[in-house]
């Protein structure tokens, strides 16, 4: 039965060591790594059920385990057996002392200020100043613990707690915005660079993130679109945030949410995620201390991510060296020069990331009347609209009459292409409804893309040009080659149409983009979108604070 407090117990258990943790044995399951790892923590079990409180204060030092029982007998031998356990973990003695001669409670509603003052009057006046060789007896001069006194001294000692927790939090935050700076990482993940907060360490209220992501990155620039002021270095893929916290899911280690700032504007965008980040959250984890290896001597960890602005699970599976993620190695992705460690994501039921399914439209090619440019009338333009890491649309080159291979500082330099492609873009968000209109659409999100077929030398199964925040991608977004290695596999959609058909039906195809190729595998069960893998590379550039424009 997992009631009362046992059942809390059991779930704080469980969070550590998986299912197999049995509830009427829960102390009896410890082992010697658990020990190490829960010798500061408190383990509260209400085992009877609500009628008193037990404790069991062990003094590793000194070889002493003190028990007290507000109503005894209580849980005596419960906790006589798990010091004999706790003692076989350590290989040696622990004496247990019962203590008998303390005060007892006298009605059902004063257990919990009698273990308090105990536990109070054990650590203070006993455990800190005895040795094993004594015989030690708990005694408060056999007087009776006045509970009501007892309340209100346990009051005053919680509030002098919080003051003193309010104090340090007034200075830390006079400290912050007076120096007018924040802790902070500086990661590169694939092909992309982010600043990387914990999020304790930014304002609670979120409302006050938009001016220190701005200030940090340097940020509207609309003048130079450098961000020399800041860390943003003047294009999308390099004014990026990430803020991280451990995890609130049992499914997850870590949480995180992805924020894309504007380099010509004031934007702060939540919309999607940045799948080439996503590979550095995972190292950031471990770095940082945000989770737990399960040894020193572990050579390769998965951390499960969780991501809030899609709602989607994501595995990170990197090697690791003494505790630290390993950013050295043999494996290069193009557009970053030399080599570093292989990151494998896998991308766990991908689509629907912001629309709750594959195809938002419920087509696998919509027709859309975007309008035009006021000299040739309407224009209709056949899109693929899918949504997997984040949402997506696909045009051909062909359909707009554009060489489909065209570099990014082509694409920039071409009369008319960029707005052309935001309309588009415009309206396809509408008909997946991303939003009402087309005047409130998010800045990054759905992505944009053109595409082509390969040409017959070239290795790659089909070529991709990317816009994202309205500047040509100098390579490929991941979540945008999930969305293209998804769509491959949907027979009669643009990108089916373009992938070189020998591929159409592989695992994995091979993306062309400005940089480079980029391999993503997309794996179907059923007819559904069951996981999207992709490899990349990350590596920690800084640690330290950043100051605030």
């Amino acid at each position: 039965m997992l009631d009362g407090g046992l059942g809390k117990l059991h779930k704080r258990m469980r969070g550590r060591f998986g299912e197999t943790l049995h509830p009427d044995d829960a102390y009896l399951s410890l082992t010697r790594e658990d020990m190490q790892t829960l010798k500061n923590d408190w383990l509260t079990d209400n085992a009877e059920g609500g009628t008193h409180w037990s404790l069991l204060l062990i003094s590793i030092v000194d070889g002493i385990a003190f028990h007290y029982d507000s109503l005894p007998p209580g849980n005596h031998w419960e906790a006589y057996n798990a010091t004999v356990k706790v003692g076989r973990l350590l290989n040696r003695a622990i004496r247990f002392v019962h203590l008998s001669d303390s005060p007892v409670q006298e009605n059902g509603s004063d257990c919990g200020v009698f273990v308090c003052l105990t536990m109070r009057y054990l650590l203070l006046k006993r455990l800190l100043q005895t040795n094993s060789d004594r015989k030690v007896s708990m005694s408060l001069g056999h007087k009776e613990i006045n509970a009501t006194a007892g309340r209100k001294e346990i009051a005053k000692i919680i509030d002098g707690f919080r003051k003193e927790g309010e104090r340090r939090r007034s200075q830390l935050q006079i400290y912050i915005y007076n120096m007018n700076s924040l802790p902070a990482a500086y990661y590169r993940g694939g092909t992309s660079r982010a600043l990387l907060f914990h999020e304790h360490h930014l304002p609670r209220d979120r409302t006050a993130w938009t001016r220190i992501f701005l200030g940090v990155m340097g940020s509207p620039d609309a003048r130079y679109s450098r961000q020399l002021d800041g860390l943003g270095g003047g294009i999308s893929s390099l004014s990026k945030i990430c803020v991280v916290r451990p995890s609130r899911r049992a499914d997850a280690h870590v949480d995180f949410t992805f924020v894309q700032v504007g380099v010509h504007s004031a934007e702060v965008d939540y919309a999607g995620n940045c799948g080439n980040m996503t590979s550095a959250i995972g190292p950031f984890a471990v770095n940082e201390r945000l989770i737990r290896l399960s040894s020193e001597i572990e050579t390769e960890t998965t951390v499960s991510l969780y991501n809030t602005n899609t709602d989607k699970l994501i595995h990170s599976t990197f090697p690791v060296y003494r505790g630290e993620a390993v950013a050295t190695g043999d494996f290069a992705i193009d557009g970053v020069a030399g080599t570093g460690a292989r990151v494998r994501l896998d991308f766990l039921d991908p689509a629907g990331s912001r629309t709750g399914c594959l195809l938002p439209t419920g087509k696998i090619v919509d027709c859309l009347d975007v309008g035009g440019d006021g000299r040739e009338g309407r224009e209709v333009v056949r899109v693929t609209c899918i949504d997997v890491g984040n949402p997506s649309v696909f045009v051909s080159a062909d359909e707009l009459g554009i060489e489909g291979s065209m570099l990014p500082d082509e694409t920039q330099r071409t009369p008319g292409l960029l707005d052309r492609l935001e309309r588009i873009r415009r309206c396809a968000a509408v008909a997946m409804g991303l939003a009402e209109g087309v005047e409130t659409v998010a800045p990054s999100i759905p992505k944009i893309c053109f595409i082509s077929k390969s040409a017959p030398s070239s290795s790659s199964s089909v070529v991709v040009r990317a816009i994202s925040t309205g500047q040509p991608h100098k390579a490929l977004p991941i979540t945008v080659g999930l969305a293209v290695s998804a769509a491959a596999r949907l027979e009669g959609s643009i990108v089916h149409e373009c992938v070189r058909k020998e591929d159409t039906q592989d695992t994995d195809i091979v993306i062309g983009h400005p940089s480079g190729q980029l391999v993503v595998g997309a794996a179907y069960e059923g007819g559904k979108l069951q996981r999207a893998t992709v490899y990349r590379t990350a590596r920690r550039l800084m640690e330290g604070r950043v100051f605030i424009a």
